[in-house]
């Protein structure tokens, strides 16, 4: 082999602290991800997602055609 050859076939230069500061925000947005697996979503929106599901349903409720046996009966 020439030495042009094996300088082209050396390994490619990389700057070592972009490197390291790449490696810390893939480590961050891992944890992030495990985070928000394990904890989910905060109180205040679950309680609106319920609150506007529970409205969602007594209005399709509310606009029944036939209504329900248990609506019947009262």
């Amino acid at each position: 082999m020439s030495c042009r050859q094996k300088k082209q076939s050396s390994g490619q230069v990389i700057n070592l602290r972009r490197a390291r500061k790449q490696r810390s925000r893939e480590a961050k947005a891992q944890e992030a991800a495990e985070r928000r697996a394990q904890f989910g979503l905060p109180k205040a929106e679950k309680t609106h997602q319920a609150d506007a599901r529970a409205r969602d349903d007594k209005h399709l409720d509310d606009h029944r055609l036939h209504p329900t046996s248990t609506e019947e009966d009262n």
